[in-house]
């Protein structure tokens, strides 16, 4: 099967058709999760499963069309994988947990993305700025080994992830001769396109701060000094280290809705209510549907939920709102044990933080680690505030800002839960 991959920006991208073996042997994995000899690590998987969603591939005898008719989504739905440019050294054994995250989402993805973000600098903890290369940095990456194993490492992926999905979804565009949409793409850093996108997607202007009042990763004057006379005109080096790659995948995506994981993530609670609850994609989407005002919705927490059967939780109930710095939040995530927690019917909760801005003293928490969006709602919190700090932070004053929320499923929507 060939995998699709593509080298570019935004728009219609430079195509590259590469053709790929994949195996089921694995014996001798690579960080990435590919065996020493380039095959795909593929998880033991039931082939007489249909998964549910995923839009009808229009094809197929009736009865196959009445089998999987009650399982087919109205939206379709891209899958978004993020990988950083070190990732087969940072994220070891990617490539099964991206597996692994299609098996317990038992959904069928329209589209599966997978955004390869070279090392380009940016901001990170300390706060200090991470080394370049900057304007070049998509060319010093598809010309060096390590991008080129990656590159390929991701193909692999790409076509493993499609292999499965054929599998599992019969009578859906997944499971069509043509396969799932999408493929490998390259963030593009010395494109004009990408550069158009940076100024769509983040407020530049000098009429607003960079970063948040009460951000430790404020872009102080003592940190700009340290950034590096050759990232000066890079924008990107003053970012977040990876804020762009979910603007891109958001940009690129022609779904309706997107489904996106970083690939460090790996879930431990699945199959949660013996077969009984509905996937974690499908109550993404149903809450989605339901609430107007919610751009998107987290997958339900472990261990951070609390009291959440209370009868007097009713939709639009307000508790006390805890004093928890943002910059706490950012970092630790939510909690509801203190209050500070908005339930919207049985469906989601919304976990608000107090901020310091007196012109938005309240915003909605977000994680950027697990989440399904309707794009056209994530598109209009663009241009986003505070374009230089913690992603999840100018993600939460978008939101307030336009009156829009982050929720996260309550556990008993779904059948996982992530912490």
């Amino acid at each position: 099967m060939a995998s699709l991959v593509a080298v570019a920006a935004l728009g219609p991208p430079v195509l590259a058709l590469t053709a790929v073996r994949s195996h089921s042997q694995t014996v001798g994995l690579t960080s990435a999760g590919l065996s020493a000899g380039g095959q795909v690590f593929k998880l033991p998987q039931s082939t007489d499963e249909i998964w549910h969603g995923g839009l009808s591939s229009k094809t197929g005898n009736d009865d196959e069309k009445a089998s999987v008719s009650r399982k087919l989504a109205t939206e379709s739905v891209a899958f978004h994988f993020s990988l950083q440019g070190l990732s087969n050294s940072l994220d070891e054994g990617w490539s099964r947990r991206l597996l692994k995250l299609l098996d317990s989402f038992h959904y069928c993805f329209d589209e599966v993305l997978l955004t390869i973000d070279p090392q380009h600098g940016g901001k990170t903890y300390g706060p200090s700025y991470l080394p370049g290369p900057y304007a070049n940095a998509t060319e010093e990456f598809l010309t060096s080994l390590a991008g080129q194993e990656l590159l390929n490492d991701a193909q692999q992926a790409f076509t493993s992830a499609a292999e499965k999905l054929k599998v599992h979804c019969t009578g859906r565009k997944a499971g069509s001769e043509a396969g799932v949409a999408g493929g490998v793409h390259v963030i593009d850093y010395a494109s004009p396109k990408t550069h158009s996108l940076l100024a769509q997607a983040f407020d530049l202007s000098a009429t607003l701060q960079s970063s948040s009042t009460d951000s430790p990763w404020s872009d102080s004057p003592a940190l700009l000094q340290k950034l590096p006379a050759s990232a000066k005109d890079f924008l990107p080096a003053r970012m977040w280290k990876n804020s762009l790659m979910y603007m891109y995948a958001v940009n690129s995506a022609s779904s309706q809705l997107l489904v996106h994981a970083d690939a460090d993530i790996d879930l431990l609670s699945t199959g949660l209510g013996g077969g009984a609850r509905p996937g974690f994609v499908e109550s993404a989407a149903r809450a989605l549907a339901k609430y107007s005002e919610v751009a998107s919705v987290g997958a339900p927490s472990c261990y951070r939920e609390r009291d959440s059967a209370s009868p007097d939780r009713a939709h639009g109930a307000e508790e006390e709102i805890p004093q928890v710095s943002l910059a706490e939040a950012a970092v630790q995530g939510w909690d509801c044990s203190n209050g500070g927690c908005e339930r919207l019917g049985a469906d989601l909760i919304v976990a608000l933080q107090t901020t310091q801005d007196a012109t938005i003293p309240v915003v909605p928490y977000i994680s950027t680690k697990l989440f399904v969006t309707n794009l056209a709602r994530f598109k209009s919190l663009w241009p986003l505030p505070h374009w230089t700090d913690q992603t999840e932070v100018l993600l939460m004053f978008a939101l307030a800002r336009k009156h829009l929320k982050h929720g996260f499923l309550q556990e008993r929507s779904t059948d996982l839960c992530f912490d």
